[in-house]
Formats: structure tokens, sequence, C-alpha cells
């Protein structure tokens, strides 16, 4: 029985860390082309170091922008991320653990008196180097540091300097949504109807906003929704502009799905949008369709 407990124990390490690598990994893609988020134009096809004095020398220039604690803790691991056409594209994800600045807490102690105890949170950071395209992404909550950490990984684990250049964003243009729009699709990706379902708008030169939304099972348009409410005051009929656009995406009943699979899809302007293409249905939407109805341009 002895013998087993090493193996037992070292299963459950194993286990522990692959769950927090897919924590990690989620992470990332999570939060990718949000607002944590930057990108930035690397080198092309450089292997990265694993010098320990390259990661030490990264580990230092990271220190020295946070000028905080000396505790950092950098995990560098490759993994995959699909792309259109069911393609995967090789990555190299580095999670960075800093230790912040020490914080207070009140406690009860063992004697159950109320004492302030104190101790040092670690933040975390995540970047991603794409080969391929040489693109260097980099999440973390303040934006300052972006630039300063993607600079520092390209000088000391990929050797080369970058000058901060970022990647072109995504930018959506949901004006035309102020109107019906017919959504053309092929036959052959399986759509059924795409349907506005809710308008947020704001009067020009103001920040106050209204929002006009529908039901799934409701048989009239958005649009005659409103002019029947508003009437002659219909907020689109002039003098408001979208500042943000749901519309659902019913696929035909097939396989997988009996009653057809049902894709919401939120955009904000300039460049927000909630979907995740994850599935190929969603990497269909994304890749194909936002740029075909005019919704989605590269800036």
């Amino acid at each position: 029985m002895d013998s087993k407990v090493p193996i037992q124990h070292g299963l459950l390490y194993r286990g522990r860390v692959t769950f927090r690598r897919a924590e990690e990994i989620s992470y990332a893609d999570y939060y990718r082309k949000g607002r944590m988020w930057d990108g930035f134009k690397g080198p092309q096809n450089i292997v990265i170091s694993a010098d320990p004095l390259d990661v030490e020398n990264f580990k230092q220039k990271v220190i020295q922008h946070f000028r905080t604690g000396q505790k950092i803790k950098v995990e560098i691991f490759r993994r995959t991320k699909f792309y259109k056409d069911d393609q995967e594209l090789q990555l190299v994800q580095v999670m960075i653990y800093r230790e912040g600045l020490p914080e207070s807490y009140t406690a009860l102690d063992e004697e159950n008196d109320v004492v302030s105890k104190t101790y040092c949170p670690a933040y975390e950071l995540a970047l991603t180097y794409e080969p391929v395209s040489g693109h260097i992404e980099v999440i973390a909550k303040e934006k300052e540091c972006r630039e300063a950490v993607a600079k520092a990984f390209s000088e000391t684990l990929l050797q080369t300097e970058i000058d901060g250049e970022r990647v072109p964003l995504k930018q959506y243009d949901i004006s035309k949504l102020l109107r019906p729009f017919d959504f053309p699709t092929d036959p052959d990706d399986g759509i059924e109807s795409v349907k506005v379902m809710m308008l947020r708008l704001k009067p020009l030169g103001s920040g106050n906003k209204v929002t006009l939304e529908v039901t799934q099972k409701e048989g009239r348009s958005i649009y005659d929704v409103s002019r029947e409410w508003f009437d002659a005051n219909d907020p689109l009929r002039g003098g408001f502009q979208l500042s943000q656009v749901k519309i659902v995406i019913q696929f035909m009943p097939n396989e997988e799905s009996r009653k057809g699979k049902v894709i919401p899809v939120k955009i904000s302007y300039p460049n927000g949008c909630d979907l995740k293409s994850k599935t190929e249905k969603e990497r269909l939407i994304s890749d194909k369709y936002l740029k075909r109805w005019g919704l989605l341009k590269e800036i």
C-alpha cells in the first residue's frame, strides 16, 4: 500500500497542474480583444529562448516596471488555438504571477480576538506569442503596463527589439441597422433567419441611452414595433445613433440540433463583440458574415 502513495500524489499533482493550465488558457482566450487586451507586432518565426538567464532577465524587467514586490513566477508553455476553416495555430503562452503591495484584512485569531492580518496578493498577466504572424498579445488590467511587458518579452526571450506598434483592431459599424437590413446568406451554410432583437441608441451629442428590445416570439420586426410605439417620435427616424445591437442567427435543424442552433451576437460600437468564435458556426459568423453584412472592418 505504501508504495502506491507517491504515485497517487504524483497523479494528483499532475491533475492540479493540468487543471490550472486549462484555466490559464481559458483566461487568455476569454479576455482576448477585450478591454484588458492589447496586441503588438513582433518578429515572426522566432524560437523562444529557454536560457535561464534570459528568463531571469525577463522577470527582472517586469519587476522593475511595476516597482512593487520582488516575488515573481513565470510559466511558459506551448498551446494551440482554433482559426478559420478548423485550422490550428501554434502559440506560446506566458503566465506571469507577480507579488503586489501588502494589503491588510480583519480576522479572528485563535483566542477569538479581532486582529489585523497582512498579506501580499498575487496579480496575473497573460502573454501569447504567435510565431506565424509575430503577434504578441498581452492581457492585464493595467493598460499602461502592456506595451512594457511586450517589449521586455521580445527583447529578452525573442532577442529582438520592437517599437510597440499595435496589431490592427477590428472595428464594428452598426449604423446601417438603424434601418431594416436583409442579412444575405448562402444556402449551403444552413442559416434559416437573422433577426435584430435589440437596439441601444443615444441622442446625438448626449450620453443618455434608450434600449429597444423584442422577444424571439415577436412576429413583427423591431422596426415595426418601434414605429408603432413611438409614431412621429420614433428614435429610429433620426437624431439618434446606435451604440449597441443584438442580432440572433437561427440555423436550420440538423443532426447536431433538432431545433436548430441559435447564436445571439451582441455588437457594441466601435469595437466590442461578445462572439467568442469557438464553434464552427460561430467562426462562420465572425469570419464570413459580419464582413459580408458590412458590420465589421479592420483598422
